[in-house]
């Protein structure tokens, strides 16, 4: 199956991705830490920082842990069916 790298993207590069229940839109605030800003769903109604651990791969869930001003949380999504990978300068994209 098709994997995303978080590691391998740049700053800022965005990815939209489509799973079974909802669209998230991401970008790579961090690509070494795996930091990402996520937009979607009924959790992330505004833009908010988060951590993905794993590669984001197609047929797969992913698991999203942020901090609010108390504690982590961890979101995990349905099975994402799609995803598109935005190039930082817009120059490219790419769909799994």
């Amino acid at each position: 199956m098709a994997k995303i790298q978080l590691e391998k993207l740049k700053k800022n590069t965005k990815i939209l991705m489509d799973t079974e229940d909802t669209v998230f839109e991401l970008t790579v605030t961090g690509p070494k830490s795996k930091t990402v800003s996520v937009h979607g769903g009924t959790v992330f109604i505004r833009p908010t920082k988060a951590i993905i651990e794993e590669e984001i791969e197609i047929g797969k869930r992913v698991k999203f842990k942020y901090k609010d001003k108390l504690k982590w949380h961890s979101v995990m999504t349905s099975t994402i069916i799609s995803a598109k990978i935005y190039a930082s300068d817009g120059s490219w994209s790419y769909e799994i």
